[in-house]
């Protein structure tokens, strides 16, 4: 029996696909978050950058056509625990439907987070 996969997990599929194709600087967090968007715009992505849910919190990458989020912690300086609850924040808001944590470094999340759906994504896997 194949599993079910919804729309939101194809999104996240499609777009984790997407940004393996392309080696990102993921010791340095902005140049990274530069280089994706840089890469997402020659793509032809709908996106927004450093998108506000609330007055305190503010994702990387929002694609307001799958409702997608994407954070990145390219630096390897981070606790995974905080890492988690702001992953967690961001899944309690209604404009996630899925999220995308791109790293630089091993970071384990449980899925779903908040009843969304979610993925790792490490960076430098596709060009090892």
């Amino acid at each position: 029996m194949v599993p079910y996969v919804t729309k939101t997990q194809h999104s996240l599929q499609l777009l984790s696909q997407l940004l393996l194709q392309r080696a990102f600087d993921y010791q340095d967090e902005a140049l990274c978050q530069q280089q994706i968007c840089e890469f997402l715009t020659t793509q032809g992505v709908t996106f927004e950058a450093e998108f506000r849910l609330d007055s305190s919190n503010r994702i990387d990458f929002y694609f307001p056509i799958s409702k997608i989020g994407l954070e990145i912690k390219a630096s390897k300086k981070w606790s995974k625990a905080r890492v988690y609850r702001q992953v967690e924040r961001y899944c309690g808001f209604p404009e996630i439907r899925g999220l995308i944590l791109a790293t630089g470094r091993a970071q384990g999340l449980p899925s779903p987070v908040n009843g969304k759906p979610v993925r790792v994504l490490h960076l430098g896997v596709a060009h090892l």
